[in-house]
């Protein structure tokens, strides 16, 4: 299935929740993000449009639903031809899109049959085969998100399940996985629901108690994390830039960080003005920014 892809300068929304991109630039010493925004979702105005990543320069996967269907499937996004195409249409629902790195034209994701059947699943962009499951995981527990660290690690994402009408929180831990050596270990209990990786590193914020938050890193091969600042607001996302300098989002309030800068967190641009309500993720890729966000419904 391939429909046509409408790009809006000025955004115009109906649904709650969509995908956008903006441009924006490092420089020496600060981070610019340009005002204009794009709307990448508009193929699917009814209904909801998630978990987006890079696929290429002018290429994007996400995860959508759409009014006559029961579950949620993968498209594939390009600017370039301006289309929309259909990756998977399951009868089970699909999550957290992202390109395999390191093995080409190969897709990574999140397969769900049920609230705690989660499996990480690679299928081929050809669909020449239905692909396969990465690796068998316990079904207690449920796989939020992942990321690609080299062409042997994996870190997850991994939310505890807890027991039927339970007012417990949800808990949230990293776990490495080696594809290779079939192990894991676990990296760390009591993070945030978001995690981010760059060259091998990844990133997550880690929540010791209530009140204190720090963004931390973890190296390859490493089975320990280090911190590299404190967070000292709400926050909703994470986004490292390069190695020295990252984006964190507090509900629509973006800000900057510089380790080589002895000035914290900056304020950079609330997108509050474009009818954002909440951001849920933000990634960067070449002087682009894409966002997914909860829009104020009108």
């Amino acid at each position: 299935m391939v429909i046509a892809i409408f790009i809006q300068w000025e955004i115009n929304l109906i649904s709650a929740q969509e995908i956008i991109l903006m441009p924006c630039t490092l420089t020496k010493d600060s981070f610019i993000i340009d005002s204009t925004a794009y709307l990448l979702s508009s193929f699917n105005p009814n209904d909801i449009t998630t978990t987006p990543s890079f696929l290429g320069d002018n290429s994007f996967l996400v995860s959508a639903n759409f009014p006559d269907s029961n579950q949620v499937d993968i498209w594939k996004l390009d600017l370039a031809d301006s289309t929309v195409s259909s990756i998977s249409a399951t009868t089970v629902s699909e999550y957290a899109p992202q390109p395999d790195y390191f093995t080409p034209h190969r897709i990574l994701f999140i397969r769900k049959n049920g609230a705690n059947d989660s499996k990480l699943w690679f299928y081929p962009v050809s669909q020449q085969n239905q692909g396969n499951a990465l690796f068998d995981f316990p079904t207690d527990l449920s796989i939020i998100d992942f990321k690609q660290l080299n062409n042997n690690e994996i870190g997850l994402l991994i939310q505890d399940t807890i027991e039927l009408h339970s007012t417990s929180p949800h808990t949230y831990k990293i776990i490495i996985f080696n594809s290779t050596a079939q192990n894991s270990f676990t990296l760390t209990n009591k993070v945030l629901p978001m995690i981010q990786s760059l060259d091998g590193n990844l990133y997550f914020i880690h929540q010791i108690i209530s009140s204190t938050k720090y963004l931390k890193v973890r190296t390859p091969g490493s089975k320990r994390s280090l911190i590299i600042t404190t967070i000292p607001f709400d926050i909703n996302a994470i986004c490292p830039i390069d190695e020295n300098n990252f984006l964190a989002v507090s509900h629509t309030l973006i800000y900057y960080f510089s380790k080589k800068d002895k000035s914290g967190w900056l304020p950079l641009i609330d997108l509050h003005y474009l009818g954002l309500k909440a951001i849920h993720s933000l990634q960067y890729k070449d002087n682009k920014l894409l966002i997914e966000g909860q829009f104020r419904q009108r």
